[in-house]
């Protein structure tokens, strides 16, 4: 899979040198890009936030940016074992695309059972950082 460009418009897996040119490709390639537009429109004209060109570089400036979040019932149009087969079988058919294709979140709960009984999973180098942190005195108490 091919996530970004680097000089000259060649395609790269490489983070860092995506990061440094800044040319992430948009989730599903050129298909999506068109969705991400639109939804980064809406965003900025629901919310009255930035929209994504206006988001500087900066990190200590990523203020303001639009969010916008949809909740959904279809209960209250009354079809709920209709809904209920329509996503069943959207689910089924994504899992039909190969081995370990899930839908965004799906292992969350299994993740949480499994956090519950065995702990919480945690990059070793950063739980060192944290740990030493926390000896430290971090967050300083007020």
């Amino acid at each position: 899979v091919v996530g970004g460009y680097v000089e000259h418009g060649q395609l790269t897996r490489d983070p860092a040198s995506i990061e440094a040119r800044g040319g992430l490709l948009p989730m599903g390639y050129w298909m999506c890009s068109g969705l991400a537009v639109m939804l980064d429109m809406i965003a900025a004209l629901l919310s009255g936030g930035r929209a994504t060109h206006e988001i500087t570089r900066s990190a200590t400036d990523e203020t303001g940016q639009s969010q916008v979040f949809l909740a959904l019932d279809p209960s209250m149009h009354g079809a709920v074992e209709e809904t209920t087969s329509v996503l069943d079988r959207i689910i089924e058919d994504l899992h039909l695309a190969g081995d370990g294709v899930r839908f965004p979140g799906e292992r969350t709960l299994e993740t949480r059972v499994r956090s519950m009984a065995e702990g919480v999973e945690v990059v070793p180098s950063i739980w060192e950082e944290v740990q030493a942190l926390m000896v430290r005195g971090f967050p300083p108490k007020s």
